[in-house]
């Protein structure tokens, strides 16, 4: 089984879809193999994760990150939200179920695990998507310089997360996405978590 959550590290680890599914088929041959019950378990639930978090495109496109697209939806109905105050409901279901978060109540503690893995794995994506000098906060503006870019990108993940949950009063439904995606980015860098801690 060592080998078995190697494969799981590595999936969790990368970041381009393409190599995650192909992880992920060496994962399933394996856990085939072995004939083990909870792996099998386990498998299934991290199968219907990778359904829900891509859509498949057309040949020769990328497929679709719909968990990446909260991290852009999030902030911006965190500063919108008096413009799109009727249509809140909607927009706040339709994040629950593209994350997984409406059922997450139901889930046994082996799948909150590797939820709580993929969110993390979204955060990554996120801050690697930003790793540049180009990176524009959701407000669009462009930082000047590495300071500037990191506490722009830091405050993005504080409307992705405490921001909204406070504003909209939906802490409950969204910790389990607030508590990994968070974790991702302090133990990314020190200077972060400081620059979060200044925002709060």
């Amino acid at each position: 089984m060592e080998h078995i959550e190697n494969l799981y590290n590595e999936y969790y680890r990368e970041t381009d879809p393409d190599k995650r599914s192909s992880i992920l088929d060496s994962i399933e041959k394996n856990v085939t193999a072995s004939g083990n019950l909870d792996e099998l378990y386990k498998l299934t639930f991290v199968k219907e994760i990778y359904k829900l978090r891509y859509t498949p495109k057309k040949r020769h496109q990328s497929d679709s990150d719909n968990f990446l697209l909260q991290c852009i939806n999030l902030p911006y109905l965190m500063k919108n939200a008096v413009m799109v105050r009727f249509m809140i409901k909607k927009y706040l279901n339709d994040i629950s179920t593209s994350l997984g978060l409406d059922k997450y109540d139901t889930y046994k503690d082996i799948e909150k695990e590797q939820l709580y893995r993929e969110y993390r794995n979204t955060a990554a994506c996120y801050l690697k998507t930003c790793d540049d000098g180009t990176y524009r906060s959701i407000l669009g503006m462009v930082a000047t310089d590495d300071e500037s870019r990191s506490r722009q990108l830091v405050a993005d993940f504080y409307d992705m997360t405490i921001g909204i949950s406070d504003k909209l009063a939906i802490k409950d439904l969204m910790t389990p996405w607030n508590n990994a995606v968070l974790d991702e980015l302090f133990e990314t860098s020190e200077e972060y978590k400081k620059m979060f801690e200044e925002i709060k």
